[in-house]
This record gives structure tokens, C-alpha cells and sequence, in this order.
């Protein structure tokens, strides 16, 4: 369709700006999903650690969502993509991509690691031995 797209929020923009240059009539389900799937995977690379997801098909909504089940979470890139086409939402696709990847980060677990552990409990010990 002419669209040059890189795998970075650039790339956003100028499916963003394309989308929105097409009448909502014009909506096509298999592109929007092609453009989903873009969308996802620069969803992915933004979020702040890697997370594993797969698309899962929900029948009740007849609609694919990338599913992160780690988290107990899952996005419809479709979704946010016709809001675009269909709707022309005021918020641009980079900051609606933008707000999945902040509700992603603030649902991932704290990262634990035994090194912290380990080195918190000896800070202690230290204390407690000068005193």
C-alpha cells in the first residue's frame, strides 16, 4: 500500500498518518490486522523487560489479542488500529501504543534477584556488628 514503515515509534507515525488519510468506509479487516500485528511488535520492544505473549483468539469479541498471560493481561491491536482508521481518535496510534506499554510495565512483577537479597541481609550484619 505504499506505507514505509521502520520498527520504531517513526513507524507508528506514518501508519498513523495513513490510516487517518482513509475513509472509515475503506476499513479492511485482513490489512488492519497486518497492521496490528506491526503494532504489536513495536508494542513489544518498547515495554521496559521482555514478556512473553502469543495471540489468542477471543470468539465472544471475534477478535485477536496479543496475550500475555504472565501478567494475566491482553491488548486488541485490531481494536486500536480501526480506532484510528474508522474512528480517527484524537489520541495519535504512537500514544495509544504508548499507553498499552505504560499498563504493561506497571503490571510486571518487581524483578527479585538473590544477589539483592544477599547483599541487603550483609548490609545489616555490618550494622549490627559495629554497634
Amino acid at each position: 500500500m505504499g506505507v514505509r514503515l521502520t520498527r520504531d515509534m517513526r513507524g507508528l507515525a506514518t501508519l498513523d498518518r495513513f490510516l487517518r488519510q482513509l475513509p472509515p468506509d475503506t476499513y479492511f479487516r485482513a490489512f488492519a490486522m497486518d497492521a496490528a500485528a506491526y503494532a504489536t511488535d513495536v508494542m513489544m520492544r518498547m515495554v521496559c523487560r521482555p514478556v512473553e505473549w502469543r495471540w489468542r483468539w477471543i470468539a465472544d469479541r471475534e477478535d485477536l489479542v496479543a496475550d500475555m498471560p504472565e501478567i494475566d493481561h491482553w491488548v486488541s491491536p485490531v481494536t486500536i488500529i480501526a480506532w484510528v482508521w474508522v474512528g480517527k481518535d484524537p489520541k495519535t496510534l504512537n500514544s495509544l501504543i504508548l499507553d498499552q506499554v505504560a499498563t504493561i510495565d506497571r503490571m510486571l512483577p518487581i524483578e527479585d534477584s538473590e544477589n539483592h537479597e544477599e547483599d541487603d541481609g550483609g548490609e545489616d550484619e555490618e550494622l549490627g556488628e559495629d554497634e
